[in-house]
């Protein structure tokens, strides 16, 4: 009996969980006043991907309604609107919150969520033509240069991202479209989008870029980067083998060049008799040509090894 009692209150908890997540007018318990919608501030230059991250947390939550006015403020004295009102500050301040401290004080006095969010976008979400412009020129010169292949990806991606958030290509809306006219706008943005790609290569990639665009139908811009990905890895693999090679190399190199003890090995020049010998540039006996002071002037050894022996007999004759 207890048993059943038990899961009977377990289903109805459940059932009211379900209606909870359903509810935009209920707040979880963790859901308080002091939470952050985004882990990056608003802070003036950064306004599309502040936007977007709001947009999807508040989604998550059942109160993207409260901002984009689809779910109104009740009439006063209703018996949701204290509960609305209760909803929709929270919500403000979930917004304050997620901006820097020094714009968000131009922003204290809004009445509502929705006032709130209207105001920001005025001031921060500018008209969409120069922002085109800036984006479009953007991903036009964009390059791989010394970027690494998922940085250079990474940083093409958001730039057609933030394009399509202020301008989004057109679709049919109407429903009763037969000729499939959306599935050729998504396949001519995602051609575009290859050939940008591809072209911000960077020259090392030139044979597999050929590769690619010589494939029927071309592929989509996920399965390119992984074709080029796999490249790039194969050449951080094989330029750690060589470095591997070469540092071994050099180590039996040092090796073998030592003897014992760790010392270097010098050869010895060989020995050669010079007693017999005859330049044959002064015709004197001695020495060869190679060494003929008539050629290449006295050295400096000589004269020192001179000087030794002259005060050498010098100290001789004096203590005969």
């Amino acid at each position: 009996m207890s048993e059943d009692l038990a899961a009977e209150t377990s289903a109805i908890r459940v059932s009211d969980a379900a209606q909870h997540e359903k509810d935009a007018l209920y707040l979880h318990p963790s859901e308080h006043s002091s939470l952050a919608l985004t882990s990056a501030l608003l802070d003036g230059t950064n306004f599309l991907a502040w936007q977007r991250a709001v947009y999807v947390s508040l989604g998550t939550k059942m109160k993207l309604g409260f901002i984009n006015g689809s779910f109104p403020c009740p009439a006063v004295g209703s018996t949701s609107y204290e509960q609305w009102r209760r909803v929709d500050l929270t919500v403000t301040s979930w917004i304050w919150n997620s901006m820097s401290k020094d714009i968000v004080e131009a922003f204290m006095y809004c009445a509502t969520s929705r006032e709130l969010w209207i105001a920001i976008q005025k001031r921060y979400g500018r008209s969409n033509g120069p922002m085109v412009y800036q984006l479009q020129r953007e991903i036009s010169s964009v390059s791989q240069q010394d970027l690494s292949l998922t940085a250079y990806f990474n940083k093409v991606v958001k730039l057609w991202n933030d394009l399509c958030c202020i301008a989004p290509p057109p679709k049919c809306r109407c429903g009763r479209c037969t000729c499939g006219v959306n599935e050729a706008i998504a396949g001519s943005t995602a051609s575009t989008q290859l050939v940008q790609f591809l072209m911000g290569l960077h020259e090392s990639y030139n044979s597999e870029r050929s590769q690619i665009l010589m494939l029927d139908p071309l592929p989509d811009i996920e399965r390119a980067f992984s074709m080029v990905y796999a490249v790039e890895k194969q050449r951080e693999v094989q330029i750690e083998m060589n470095d591997s090679i070469s540092h071994m190399a050099c180590q039996l190199t040092l090796k073998n060049n030592k003897g014992e003890g760790d010392k270097p090995m010098y050869k010895k020049k060989p020995y050669i008799d010079k007693r017999n010998a005859i330049c044959s540039n002064c015709r004197k006996p001695g020495h060869t040509q190679d060494t003929c002071f008539q050629l290449h002037g006295v050295p400096d050894w000589y004269k020192t090894l001179t000087d030794k022996k002259k005060k050498g007999k010098h100290f001789c004759c004096q203590c005969g």
